[in-house]
């Protein structure tokens, strides 16, 4: 399975992006469907367990700089 970490500014942002992706990826590949996500990839923040994680927090993760390198 993939994991596809996924960084906003709120949790209404992480809805709307991860949502509009999986719209982009259903149009894109013909084979895919909404019911085959689950299978495939999630949606995951940087900590564990996590569904998103936020900009404010990225210096706390000790990431920054892996994330623009």
């Amino acid at each position: 399975m993939n994991e596809f970490i996924v960084i906003v500014e709120s949790s209404a942002d992480a809805q709307t992006a991860t949502k509009l992706a999986e719209r982009v990826l259903v149009d894109k590949v013909e084979w895919l469907e909404n019911e085959q996500f689950q299978y495939f990839f999630r949606w995951s923040g940087l900590e564990e367990n996590t569904e998103h994680s936020c900009w404010r927090d990225i210096g706390s993760f000790g990431v920054a700089m892996l994330l623009f390198t």
